[in-house]
């Protein structure tokens, strides 16, 4: 029998063993990841990438997809920042650029997610801080990890800090345990090379918890789904029925759809109005609609207005527990015949 004293002599050579065996795997996986989304992105006679967008999903929410009525389609959805950061040589989204004599324009929501939860569970300070321009992942990383610097130099002076406080925050939103929230964060490492121990992840909620009313929050809409029969309403009315019969898993589903059907509901109103106003042949196109972003190509000419009107079209007030406001959108525009990887 193994006695304690062996058991914890022998564990260097465990742990080696357990990296050596897994490392080529984890890097195979992010190998074969990487080489499907390049054979995804290969072009039709057109020389472009199509996507099939449908409301697919129970939030509302676009779906992109491959269709059998374009050549070289796939789902554009997905080829988004996470394979971008998987792939350091190159960028997927390099090989999508505009046209000769056009801009690309890509303007979304700025962490919409975030403002939406501060305000369906009324933490009105951090409402207002946010739409004063303040950073919620930089705000949050400098109470959980105690950092000196102003909250606008946290992403540049410690981006392994930023990541993982965003990472932790939006998987403790919605009532994610400790151990949950670790195994979620720790599966992303091949993408963020990073991990993080239950022990820390639960230190970082406690804080959390005392910053916001997430708990008041969480027992409200408990208390709204049994009288609603486990019906959950954004606040344009559009209602979702939980049918998960663990009580849990239909909270968890109610907190998240509160904010994520919000959000989808703007991104449809201003995709349409977008398309309706500024897809003009020659002068603007609307490309695709990618989660909670607008992308667009435009002539010089027509940059202005097309930064302009795509503001307006995304930016119309809602109204939250009688709050009105709007969610500020940021712009990203590459250089004439640039690629979306560039934008700036």
């Amino acid at each position: 029998m193994t006695t304690l004293r062996q058991h914890l002599a022998a564990l260097p050579e465990r742990r080696k063993l357990v990296h050596d065996v897994l490392t080529p795997i984890q890097r195979g996986k992010r190998d074969r990841t990487m080489k499907s989304a390049y054979a995804r992105l290969q072009p039709g006679k057109d020389g472009r990438i199509h996507t099939g967008l449908s409301v697919a999903t129970t939030s509302m929410r676009l779906a992109s997809a491959e269709t059998i009525v374009e050549e070289g389609s796939t789902n554009l959805q997905n080829m988004a920042n996470k394979i971008a950061t998987m792939d350091p040589l190159y960028h997927t989204r390099d090989c999508m650029t505009a046209d000769p004599g056009f801009h690309l324009v890509a303007r979304d929501y700025a962490s919409a997610e975030g403002l939406l939860v501060f305000a369906y569970s009324e933490d009105w300070e951090w409402v207002d801080r946010m739409l004063a321009g303040e950073g919620i992942h930089a705000l949050h990383a400098i109470e959980f990890f105690n950092l000196s610097c102003h909250w606008s130099e946290v992403k540049k002076k410690h981006p392994e800090v930023y990541t993982t406080t965003k990472n932790i925050t939006f998987l403790s939103f919605y009532q994610g345990s400790a151990r949950t929230a670790t195994v979620t964060f720790n599966k992303d490492y091949p993408i963020h090379g990073q991990r993080i121990t239950e022990k820390e992840t639960l230190r970082v909620q406690t804080i959390l918890y005392q910053l916001h009313p997430l708990h008041a929050w969480w027992a409200k809409v408990k208390q709204d789904l049994k009288h609603s029969n486990g019906v959950v309403r954004n606040c344009f009315g559009y209602a979702r029925p939980l049918r998960d019969p663990d009580e849990h898993n239909r909270l968890k589903d109610a907190l998240s759809q509160l904010p994520q059907s919000t959000v989808a509901w703007k991104m449809n109103e201003a995709l349409c109005k977008v398309h309706d106003e500024l897809d003009r042949q020659e002068e603007i196109e609307l490309f695709h609609q990618n989660h909670d972003e607008l992308v667009l190509q435009c002539i010089p000419e027509c940059l202005d207005e097309t930064l302009e009107y795509s503001a307006k079209a995304m930016e119309t007030p809602l109204t939250i527990h009688g709050h009105e406001f709007h969610i500020p959108t940021e712009a990203k525009v590459s250089k004439v015949g640039g690629s979306w990887g560039e934008m700036e």
